[in-house]
This record gives structure tokens, C-alpha cells and sequence, in this order.
């Protein structure tokens, strides 16, 4: 049913919801489209009220809803009519994209997503190439105008109704249990950016995606990688932080020609604590210190531990071995570690050498969680064969992120899936030696630093 107001143009394509129709407003004399929807459909009261939910929605990049009509047998949405190309077309009929563009045309999605998910609390959980429609006009930037469309998969960020909407090859894999959420989002737009960067290709979701991650791995690659991260809490925690590690590389391109560098090399404070003694805290710490070593950057570890800590510290073993000694600091392959002697040594003021260079501190806490502003936060937690404390970890500040030690990666998925996705979670390897490299943690530490991976494939 569509109103008498309008003539029909052209029928424009039929989907598994509704018959879209090309249409003119008789008296404005302007084109709009026409979407019907028959009450005969399984999802109509569903699809009803998403069109209820985005018809007030006033923004740039969403199209406008003019009008919703209904008669006995369907329902019919009247929307703005977005001139121009899909990206699907766009991509077939232009020269291949630079990574800028790629980039420009990646935040301006997320900037309409990010939108829908804050303001609107809305998750779009249909984002794809013939979904986002490129106009012909650009800003005074040379920015193309983009637009996201389609909204049938559409629903509430806290909807609990269990059903699998999206498209396959675009949609998240909790999508398929009926779990979409906002998260899912950023998966598909990490699809988005794979294909973009393909040519408009992507024949196999699993081969072509690794060929692009490991063609750009030091560009693009590593965002598309975080995106398609299977469990959801390894992904980016919001479309708000994509869009950010977005714009910080986009600027990289124009500036360096298509090419990354390292993140700002200011020094950084990195505070390490465990949910209870012999998690494995100052090991970690270890191994951490040992990476940022390999990647030419000078880092020490300052212990805040108790006396208990120092008495069975790992650290203590290589005291008498290390030749390179300053005050009670000493330095073990490329690693320099300051024990706290129970207070007995004061850090400032010595090693004023090394602490002018110092690029990274990382503070091994022992058991004291309290959360520090001035840099980054991280957590060791244990919920395997041994006993855990889920809730030290589940109820952590959302910005420290989390390392769970002893457990296996199935148990790891089946754990993550049970927490709230506001965290940055990863597992902790067995590492019996921090000073060797293990493909896993060196992966997760590329991530968090976002350096370059220099001799090393993952």
C-alpha cells in the first residue's frame, strides 16, 4: 500500500522483509523511497517498531523518515531518497582507494554508528557495502558524503528478544545465537574496512582477511584484526574507540605517505597487580619488560611488593648474575629491575642515567588493585583449574585491562562470554621463560602498544 500522495517511479528491489519502491511526492515533486512491509511477514511487529524507534532520529548520514503509513494489510515507511552510489557500486566503478580514503570513509561510518549507539541506543546490526551509500559531492576536505541505511536488522542496545538478524559474511558470530549487540557492530565494520582495502573482494572471509591484516600489518591491518576478534571482549569496547585508533592512523597516512609509525614514545607508566599472591604478577611483569626491550625500548620494573613478595620473588635469581649493577638496580637482558628491599631504597635520585631515558615504568603492585590515573592499568586474574576470583575482575574499573592466567583457551572463550564486554581481556600464555618470545603474548602486547611488528610474523 502506498499512499495516493505519490507515483510510483520504479520498484527498486524486493528483500526478505519488504518491496522498495522509487517514488514521487505529486505536490513537492520530490523523489523518496517507498519501503512496504506485509503484516504476512514473521518479523512485522518486530520491524514495526524499529521504524517507530528511528523515525524522530535527525542526523547526517541517516536518512530522514517522512512518513509511516498503514491499512489492513502492510505498512508503508516513506524515507529521504539518498542520491548516489553504494559502496559496493562505488568501489566497482572507481579507481582503487588509498588507505586515506579507506580510512575517511571508515570514520564517517563509525561517526553515524557511534550516533546511533550513545544517543539513540540503537545497535544497526546490518552494516555492509551495499548498505552505506556514497554521494557524489564532496566537503571542502574532499570528503565524500556517507550515508547508512536499511535499518530491518535494527533493534535496542539492551533488546533481549534471542533471533538472528544481519547478513552472512557481515554479521558477527554471536549474531548467529541471536546476541547481537553493539559490539557486533564493530565486527561488521571491520569487514567493511577488509573489503574496502581487498578492492570490493573478499571470496573467503578467512584467507583473504589474513591476507590483508598481514599485507598491512603496519597500517590498517592490526584495526581490522581487533574487529574480528572472535570473542567480543577483544574487540575495540566501543564503535568511539574505533573511530579514535581510526583517525590517529588516518593521520599517519597523509603525513607519512600510507605509512604507520610507532605511538608517541613519552614515557608511560604501566601498573601490574593480581587478584592474590602467586597469580603470577611479577612474572607477567617480566615478560612484559622483556618485550618492550625487544622493541629497543627502555623500560623498568619498580616493585611495590611486600616483604612476602621479595622473599620467593623470581626477580632474587638474577641479582648475583647480573653484571650491570647501580644502587641495588639491576639490569638482566635489556631489563631494568628495581626491588623495593621493603622500602629500604629510594628510587629518586639514582640511576639518574637511565631514569632521564626511560620510556616505560611498569609498577609490579603485588596484590594492591587500587586503580592509578596516570597511566595504563592491568589486572591478573586467574578462573581455570585453580581458584579464581571472578568478581575482582568482573568488577574492576572498565578501563583496566585484564590478563587471566591457568586456563586453557576453550575455558578462556567460555569465561569472556560470560563478562559484561566493557573490559579489554586477554589470556596469559605459560611462559616458563619471560625473556623468550611467545607468539601469543607478543601478539596481545602489538595490541595494547600498538607498535610495529619488526621480525616477527604472528
Amino acid at each position: 500500500m502506498i499512499s495516493d500522495k505519490y507515483d510510483v517511479v520504479k520498484k527498486i528491489k524486493t528483500t526478505n522483509h519488504a518491496s522498495v519502491y522509487l517514488v514521487r511526492h505529486r505536490q513537492l515533486d520530490t523523489i523518496r523511497i517507498a519501503k512496504v512491509i506485509s503484516k504476512d511477514v514473521p518479523d512485522y511487529s518486530r520491524l514495526v517498531s524499529e521504524a517507530m524507534l528511528i523515525k524522530d532520529l535527525k542526523y547526517d548520514g541517516l536518512p530522514i523518515i517522512y512518513d509511516i503509513e498503514e491499512d489492513n494489510i502492510s505498512i508503508c515507511i516513506i524515507e529521504e531518497y539518498i542520491a548516489g552510489k553504494s559502496l559496493e557500486e562505488y568501489i566497482q566503478d572507481a579507481a582503487p582507494l588509498t588507505l586515506s580514503q579507506i580510512v575517511d570513509i571508515a570514520v564517517s561510518v563509525c561517526t553515524i554508528v557511534e550516533y546511533l549507539h550513545e544517543s539513540a541506543l540503537i545497535a544497526h546490526l546490518d552494516i555492509k557495502p551495499s548498505n552505506i551509500m556514497i554521494q557524489d559531492n564532496s566537503d571542502e576536505n574532499g570528503k565524500l558524503a556517507v550515508h547508512l541505511i536499511d535499518f530491518d536488522s535494527s533493534r535496542r542496545r539492551d533488546s533481549k528478544e534471542k533471533s538472528f538478524y544481519g547478513t552472512l559474511g557481515y554479521a558477527a558470530p554471536e549474531q548467529f545465537f541471536g546476541e547481537g549487540s553493539s559490539l557486533s557492530d564493530i565486527y561488521s565494520i571491520g569487514i567493511l574496512i577488509a573489503y574496502m582495502v581487498n578492492g570490493g573482494r573478499l571470496q573467503s572471509i578467512r584467507d583473504d582477511i589474513q591476507h590483508v591484516c598481514d599485507l598491512h600489518s603496519k597500517s590498517i591491518g592490526p584495526v581490522i584484526k581487533k574487529c574480528l576478534r572472535h570473542n567480543q571482549s577483544q574487540r575495540y569496547r566501543s564503535i568511539a574507540e574505533l573511530k579514535k585508533d581510526l583517525e590517529r592512523r588516518g593521520r599517519k597516512f597523509k603525513v607519512h605517505n600510507n605509512t604507520a609509525r610507532d605511538v608517541d614514545q613519552s614515557r608511560t607508566h604501566i601498573y601490574v597487580s593480581g587478584t592474590r599472591h602467586g597469580i603470577g604478577t611479577t612474572h607477567f611483569c617480566l615478560c612484559m619488560a622483556s618485550f618492550l626491550a625487544r622493541q629497543g625500548k627502555t623500560v623498568m620494573i619498580l616493585r611495590h611488593g611486600d616483604e612476602r613478595d621479595l622473599k620467593s620473588d623470581r626477580i632474587l635469581k638474577y641479582m648475583n648474575r647480573s653484571k650491570n649493577r647501580c644502587k641495588g638496580i639491576i639490569t638482566h637482558c635489556g631489563v631494568i629491575i628495581r626491588p623495593e628491599y621493603s622500602g629500604g631504597i629510594n628510587f629518586d635520585g639514582i640511576c639518574e642515567e637511565n631514569n632521564k631515558h626511560l620510556l616505560f615504568q611498569i609498577h609490579d603492585l603485588g596484590t594492591d588493585n587500587k586503580k592509578h590515573d596516570r597511566g595504563m592499568n592491568i589486572l591478573i586474574g586467574d578462573c581455570g583449574y585453580r581458584r579464581g576470583d571472578y568478581d575482582a575482575m568482573d568488577k574492576s574499573d572498565k578501563d583496566t585491562i585484564i590478563f587471566i592466567n591457568h586456563i586453557s583457551g576453550v575455558e578462556f572463550y567460555q569465561y569472556t562470554r560470560k563478562m559484561s564486554g566493557l573490559h579489554r581481556c586477554y589470556r596469559f600464555p605459560c611462559m616458563y621463560d619471560w625473556d623468550k618470545r611467545n607468539k601469543l603474548f607478543e601478539e596481545a602486547m602489538f595490541e595494547i602498544f600498538g607498535f610495529q611488528k619488526k621480525g616477527f610474523r604472528l
